[in-house]
């Protein structure tokens, strides 16, 4: 019955997730940051794409990148950016990026 409700009531979106492994060897600036939000957009334009995820994964990801994070406020992308060394989570500042950030679960170790 619930998969019935949920299939008349809840909308029909598309959706999209995306992984990015920051290599800890190679700079990744906040330039690099805004051309893969930009080619997302453009990729959920064409694709009709309601929402879409942006993981980013590294180790000491810069400050600048952090602050380019927490301060996307595009309700339709949801940011988290997961520092494996501290195994610190940031998400944007949208619902989505709150979102995220929340579903991160790394293993202990």
């Amino acid at each position: 019955m619930s998969r019935v409700f949920s299939y008349l009531v809840s909308p029909n979106y598309q959706v999209a997730c995306f992984i990015l492994s920051i290599d800890p060897k190679k700079a990744f600036r906040k330039e690099d940051y805004g051309r893969y939000m930009a080619a997302i957009k453009k990729y959920m334009k064409r694709e009709e794409i309601k929402w879409t995820w942006l993981y980013i994964a590294g180790q000491k990801p810069k400050p600048s990148i952090r602050r380019a994070v927490e301060g996307t406020t595009d309700r339709s992308t949801g940011v988290a950016l997961v520092d494996l060394e501290t195994r610190e989570v940031f998400g944007s500042d949208s619902y989505l990026g709150r979102q995220a950030a929340r579903y991160v679960r790394l293993p202990k170790g």
